[in-house]
């Protein structure tokens, strides 16, 4: 076999090459764009600063930070302090609107007449 056949090859190949003008056209137009950012930013932070010092005087939006929790020093006392004016409250008598004639009773009392006398209906 003196003379060699050329295999056709299963995929073609890419005939033509990479225009070199386009690819100088994009590096050249993303090196500008970086020298802009370079050039842009130091201004952009003086006027930053600019508008931070003048606005170091007024008053924000923000809202203030909440106060701060009222923790708890005894937990289980303040639990029987609640329970003992909560009953002190069920087992007493008071007026709710003297001027209305309306008055709490105590809760054993009112018990007693929804026993006797049953809820009250519309």
């Amino acid at each position: 076999m003196s003379q060699e056949t050329e295999i056709e090859p299963r995929f073609p190949r890419e005939t033509r090459d990479v225009s070199a003008w386009l690819v100088v056209v994009i590096v050249g137009f993303g090196l500008f764009l970086a020298g802009l950012v370079c050039l842009v930013r130091p201004v952009q932070k003086a006027q930053i600063a600019v508008i931070e010092r003048e606005d170091a005087g007024r008053p924000t939006l923000y809202a203030p930070p909440p106060p701060k929790p009222e923790l708890q020093s005894d937990p289980r006392e303040t639990l029987r302090l609640l329970r003992a004016a909560e009953d002190e409250r069920l087992h007493a008598w008071a007026w709710r609107d003297k001027k209305a004639g309306l008055a709490r009773v105590p809760i054993e009392r009112a018990m007693d007449e929804v026993a006797r006398e049953g809820l009250p209906h519309r």
